[in-house]
């Protein structure tokens, strides 16, 4: 017997509808009436006006009570906010997440935290056969990997931070080491046979908004370099801070 097609599922149908009438406001200025945006995406006034009245009530959709008209609302335009600021971040990066490739030819990723997971914005990949490869929306634990106990580090310092109960994996020591060499290191840890070495992204107010990290092979690791990647990723990682607008003297009269 076949799978029931996703159309002919009722809930996924009422996503797909939603999906349509949030469409109907791309390139919009002005409010649109319910009558204009039920002939836009094909449905009659009342099952436009119910899939608009649950988007109103989770904050994606506003209604002005005296026009009777709809815009987009208040929840949608800080996701848009947000997206337009992971873009931006990702194309600042990209360069110099270029240039650190060019040098090493391994992986180059840069993570942002979602939702208590961490998600790859931007990548560029190494040359060689053999290779790390995250695809860029790719969400991964913050408790595992360089790149989440970077981003995990700073997470805890935030007041209400239980790090105990976020993660029995990670210490409380290991993120205090890591906030104070500036970089966090793994090595196998997905049993992946995949190593990671990465540094904290801060915007102009010092805030940690990402993690930049080199990964590749375990087993083409040189060890004797440790100190040299580690260096050059923190070095990386200042320089996309630096064009955010961050300087070294925020953190000293944060610290004074």
């Amino acid at each position: 017997m076949e799978k029931e097609s996703s159309r002919s599922q009722p809930g996924v149908r009422a996503l797909e509808r939603g999906l349509d009438i949030l469409a109907c406001f791309q390139g919009v200025a002005e409010p649109i009436p319910l009558t204009t945006i039920a002939n836009k995406v094909d449905l009659s006034l009342s099952t436009a006006l119910r899939i608009l009245g649950t988007l109103e009530n989770k904050g994606y959709i506003s209604r002005d009570e005296a026009t009777k008209r709809y815009s987009l609302g208040p929840k949608l335009l800080g996701l848009t906010s947000a997206a337009q600021k992971m873009n931006s971040l990702s194309m600042l990066a990209l360069p110099f997440m270029q240039k650190l490739n060019a040098k090493y030819d391994e992986t180059i990723t840069l993570y942002v935290v979602s939702n208590m997971q961490r998600v790859c914005i931007q990548r560029v990949d190494s040359s060689k056969t053999l290779r790390q490869v995250i695809p860029i929306g790719d969400i991964l634990p913050l408790n595992i990997g360089a790149g989440g106990k970077v981003l995990t580090a700073w997470l805890a310092e935030k007041e209400g931070f239980d790090i105990e109960s976020f993660s029995p994996t990670v210490s409380k020591a290991l993120l205090e080491q890591i906030r104070k060499s500036g970089y966090a290191t793994s090595f196998n840890e997905r049993g992946d046979g995949i190593y990671g070495i990465a540094a904290p992204v801060r915007d102009s107010l010092g805030e940690v908004i990402a993690a930049l990290s080199l990964s590749g092979p375990t087993a083409r690791f040189d060890f004797s370099r440790l100190s040299e990647f580690a260096e050059e990723i923190i070095s990386t990682a200042r320089d996309v801070s630096y064009s955010l607008g961050w300087h070294p003297s925020y953190e000293e009269s944060r610290s004074a």
